[in-house]
């Protein structure tokens, strides 16, 4: 075998055999390239709430007008609404409404949503038992101070609020919500559910997809090799 530098090739054919063996070790390699996705799904938490009438859709025809089902009074509201056709809204006329209701769990999750343009507007508190009556904290502990949730915002928009906590199940416990008498508030989808919330499920589906064999570029010494066309360019000449 003769080099190219020793039988006289031509600039070009120096010039490839050079560029041969600067890539000498120079590997490219894109073969079975493999394209993988990756799907995150979150199965949402699903409340199985005990309180009757928590999204204010059940009314009684009443002399002075609708009566509110299951809890002790309320205002009908048709326009603004989290859900379905009716949310109950506090005024002047109609300060607060409660329900009683008795867990048979002792792990709970309140679930509401309220609406104001107002600070210090919208409230509720949540008694345990009687005699004495212990009340929950923000923290999601029971204490003999009474405590009221202020649900301050002032956006107009529709807000969540969420809290789990553990309780005495067979207990009876009351839920009270309110606005103060001098502002306009709203409640809607006013939920307990007996369990307490957990993060969301997440399932991640992994699925690989071949694109198939690409060009394979190996340099061997003093030769380019496309292997998958099985073609060679030597840069070398065989006596």
């Amino acid at each position: 075998m003769v080099r190219a530098r020793e039988i006289g090739w031509g600039d070009k054919e120096k010039l490839l055999w050079q560029i041969s063996k600067q890539l000498d070790s120079l590997i490219c390699v894109w073969c079975n390239v493999d394209l993988t996705t990756q799907t995150t799904t979150e199965a949402p938490f699903i409340c199985n709430n005990i309180l009757l009438n928590s999204g204010f859709e059940d009314w009684t025809p009443g002399e002075g007008g609708d009566l509110l089902d299951d809890w002790s009074s309320g205002i009908q509201e048709a326009i603004i609404v989290h859900s379905g056709n009716y949310s109950v809204v506090f005024n002047t006329n109609e300060a607060s409404t409660y329900q009683e209701f008795t867990p048979t769990t002792t792990c709970l999750t309140l679930d509401l949503w309220w609406n104001t343009e107002d600070t210090d507007c919208a409230h509720f508190l949540i008694v345990r038992g009687a005699d004495p009556s212990i009340y929950l904290q923000a923290d999601g502990t029971w204490s003999s101070d009474i405590y009221y949730f202020d649900l301050s915002q002032t956006s107009g928009e529709w807000e969540n609020y969420i809290l789990a906590f553990n309780t005495t199940a067979g207990l009876v416990h009351s839920i009270l919500i309110w606005g103060e008498p001098d502002c306009l508030c709203y409640f809607d989808d006013v939920q307990i559910c007996d369990s307490c919330e957990t993060p969301p499920t997440t399932t991640t589906t992994t699925t690989t997809e071949s694109l198939g064999d690409f060009i394979k570029f190996e340099n061997e010494f003093d030769f380019l090799k496309f292997e998958n066309e099985a073609e060679y360019l030597v840069f070398e000449e065989t006596l």
